[in-house]
């Protein structure tokens, strides 16, 4: 089965989810050895995801690693830059909510009354 981890790799990139057909189909493990096949990856941390055995679907968390002394490709770089672009804008975002609970905009005085 591990001998198919490297097309699963490549498969999960740019993917938040795949069925376990397009997976069976890619990695040529069959469609009722999915979740094994899937669970073992996720043990030995070359993907990061979750089965929906309802859906029969597999839910990518994060990138994939890859697995040791692969070669590291344009695409693996690419798909690096975009998680880092990602994270930079969250954190932007984050500290942005951060600095205005943490110092709020100082309330406008109330209208005067007249009292007449």
């Amino acid at each position: 089965m591990e001998a198919h981890f490297p097309a699963l790799i490549t498969l999960a990139q740019g993917h938040h989810e795949l069925t376990y057909a397009e997976i069976s189909s890619a990695c040529g493990v069959p469609e009722s050895e999915i979740e094994d096949f899937c669970i073992a990856a996720i043990m030995k941390n070359i993907l990061d995801a979750k089965l929906d055995q309802l859906r029969k679907i597999v839910v990518i968390k994060s990138p994939c690693a890859l697995p040791q002394g692969a070669p590291i490709t344009r695409e693996h770089w690419t798909l690096l830059a975009e998680k880092l672009r990602e994270w930079k804008e969250n954190l932007q975002s984050l500290s942005a909510v951060c600095a205005k609970i943490t110092h709020p905009a100082p309330a406008s005085a109330p209208a005067p009354t007249s009292t007449a």
